[in-house]
């Protein structure tokens, strides 16, 4: 199992500017890399983008549908759920939803992707609730601090290491940022399970799965 280097006191790592100059100490090549650690950074960022899911990545937004349609968030990476006037839809693929339901009337019943933006049908003026999952917010000199870097700065650190070991191409480096970053993200995900659920799930005394069910 990936473990968690310890490397000390992350205090130093308030914000975007403080990131950078703790990679270029770790990295230490002087100024060689100055220009990339931008790109470090959104490297992983791209990979977090991918992976968590956490509550702090849930977020619902009331767009404004017209004709059916509506576009997606600017920061949308993922649906969660959506309703039109109280009611949730299914997800369907754009075709089954023209042939299936395009020339229904009444209430929504379904929605589909396509690009960035959503449709629904049958189209209804009920009020549109989206749920999803959305993109953390980039770290820039204008972006200077978001969640993930306010309560965890180590992956910040142990993820640009990464990357930028890996653009030098030092496999010992490599491998060790690896596991130090993937075990901090696994972390995070265990912790935010348990926040979610209360932790593991523990079956009561006298009840008996069988098949998936319980009896």
């Amino acid at each position: 199992m990936a473990v968690a280097l310890d490397l000390g006191n992350y205090g130093a790592i308030s914000d975007y500017s403080g990131l950078v100059t703790q990679a270029k100490l770790w990295l230490d090549r002087g100024s060689e890399l100055d220009g990339l650690i931008p790109s470090f950074v959104a490297l992983a960022e791209g990979y977090l983008n991918r992976t968590l899911r956490t509550p702090e990545m849930e977020n619902i937004a009331a767009p404004t549908m017209v004709d059916g349609v509506f576009p997606l968030p600017a920061d949308f990476l993922a649906m969660r759920g959506l309703t039109v006037g109280g009611r949730p839809l299914d997800a369907v693929s754009p075709a089954l939803l023209a042939d299936t339901y395009g020339a229904l009337a009444g209430y929504s019943r379904a929605y589909a992707i396509s690009g960035r933006q959503v449709r629904v049908a049958p189209y209804s003026s009920d009020p549109v609730s989206l749920s999803y999952w959305q993109r953390i917010p980039a770290l820039n000199l204008n972006q200077p601090n978001n969640w993930l870097l306010d309560g965890h700065s180590d992956i910040y650190l142990y993820g640009t290491l990464l990357s930028a070991e890996t653009y030098i191409d030092n496999p010992d480096r490599v491998a060790q940022w690896r596991a130090a970053f993937e075990g901090a993200v696994e972390q995070l995900v265990e912790a935010s399970n348990k926040a979610r659920w209360g932790g593991p799930i523990v079956a009561r005394p006298g009840v008996l799965r069988v098949r998936g069910a319980v009896t």
